[in-house]
This record gives structure tokens, sequence and C-alpha cells, in this order.
């Protein structure tokens, strides 16, 4: 994002005491109360997507189309 001149909004990054798709699904609980919202997310490993997408599908976000 550096490289290309992107702003990194520190308040999108994120640590999780959780693991697997728990740590997904707390991500997604905690961007979705944010004013300015994420409409890409990048996670650490596969099974955190999983968690945000289960939990986004069930807020009814539409992936890709809402959030890639």
């Amino acid at each position: 994002m550096k490289r290309y001149g992107l702003k990194i909004n520190e308040d999108w990054i994120f640590t999780s005491n959780y693991r697997f798709e728990q740590a997904g699904e707390e991500y997604f609980e905690t961007i979705s109360k944010l004013q300015d919202k994420p409409t890409a997310v990048f996670a650490a490993y596969d099974d955190i997507a999983i968690g945000i997408i289960k939990a986004a599908k069930h807020k009814g976000v539409k992936i890709p189309e809402e959030l890639s």
C-alpha cells in the first residue's frame, strides 16, 4: 500500500486473541461498527477469511460486491 501511495487506516488493522474462524467473525463484527468501513480485507490465513465471509453473509453483506 505504501508503494502505491495508498492510505493505511490503522483502525482497520486488527489483532485477535481468538484463532481460526472465530478471529474472522470477531474482526467482521469490529469493522461493521465503524463509520468508515473497508471494502476489502486481507486475512493472515484462510480460516480467518472464512470467518469473515460467514459473518458478512450472515449480516447480508454481498461478497465480493460489497466486501472483497
